[in-house]
């Protein structure tokens, strides 16, 4: 049986460079963000310094988000 689209996003984003980040705390935002690419959710917790993948860095820049 072939992989979903989610499962070969989540191999293909383990494979890419990481980016370190953080996202501000932000007043009446909640605690984390979350980021979907072809349905595989990533969940970032913000004013943490943390690692993501290089797609998922992207997303957060083009939302004007970091």
């Amino acid at each position: 049986m072939g992989r979903n689209k989610p499962d070969e996003t989540k191999s293909a984003l383990k494979d890419q460079k990481r980016v370190r980040l953080n996202i501000p705390a932000v007043p009446g935002e909640g605690p984390q963000v979350e980021v979907c690419i072809n349905g595989y959710w990533t969940v970032i917790r913000r004013g943490a310094d943390v690692e993501v993948p290089q797609s998922v860095a992207e997303v957060l820049r083009q939302a004007d988000i970091v």
